[in-house]
């Protein structure tokens, strides 16, 4: 009888706790869709490219809008799709990305090397996109 009230208490508190990792979890990656759809829109105002800038809120789109931003023909977005690759197809679109970033800076007539933060792990992309989209290089 106590063991079921402990597992009961137990699987209850275990419960609680994975629902608030999943809403952490989920508000995060919206926080972090909603940066990069910005970003993206800011990028494309400076870019002046004829894509539609609400491609950047709908996923594939936004790799059509991020194509152009970068002054590269569309079909080049296809590329994303080696995303499916198992094993290699994020390496490839990871060096892809790093890339167009590249591109996209010397497009807009900042360093090439804001895209290297690319290769830092989980914060590096935004700090690549807030440095291309926002900061007024001198």
């Amino acid at each position: 009888m106590v063991i079921n009230m402990v597992l009961s208490n137990l699987f209850s508190a275990l419960a609680k706790v994975n629902v608030a990792l999943l809403v952490s979890v989920l508000v995060y990656f919206v926080a972090v869709y909603i940066y990069t759809a910005l970003a993206l829109m800011k990028i494309a105002d400076k870019t002046k490219v004829k894509t539609p800038k609400w491609f950047a809120w709908v996923p594939i789109l936004n790799w059509i809008l991020t194509v152009d931003e970068a002054g590269l023909p569309t079909a080049w977005a296809l590329v994303f799709l080696a995303t499916f690759i198992p094993y290699v197809g994020g390496l490839v679109v990871g060096i892809f990305e790093l890339f167009l970033f590249w591109k996209i800076s010397e497009r807009l007539k900042k360093p090439g090397a804001y895209a290297l933060w690319n290769l830092v792990p989980l914060i590096g992309p935004f700090v690549s996109l807030g440095l291309i989209a926002w900061y007024k290089s001198k």
